[in-house]
């Protein structure tokens, strides 16, 4: 994990988020096994950075997670940390 912040668990108990300042947000199943990175960001200038200006932000793509929880259909919403605010909705599809 790359500088884990903030951590949700799903409402059924099966995911595990985590929401990682550098970059992504990591997905692990009821075996802490990973499943999946979200939105992992390729350039690590905005790892960690809060002055990551919005026009270079990229839809799906994190600069630095600091929040993160699951509602109760199971979507996911993810708060990066930065000085203009920018929280993302990813929607769960099939089962």
């Amino acid at each position: 994990l790359r500088r884990p912040c903030a951590m949700a668990l799903s409402d059924d108990g099966d995911w595990l988020a985590i929401a990682e300042l550098e970059g992504r947000v990591t997905i692990l199943d009821r075996d802490f096994k990973v499943v999946a990175h979200l939105g992992d960001n390729p350039n690590q200038g905005h790892w960690a950075n809060n002055g990551v200006p919005p026009d270079a932000w990229t839809e799906g793509i994190f600069t630095a997670p600091h929040a993160v929880q699951f509602d109760a259909k199971g979507n996911l919403y993810i708060m990066d940390w930065n000085a203009s605010g920018r929280i993302s909705k990813l929607k769960r599809v099939g089962q």
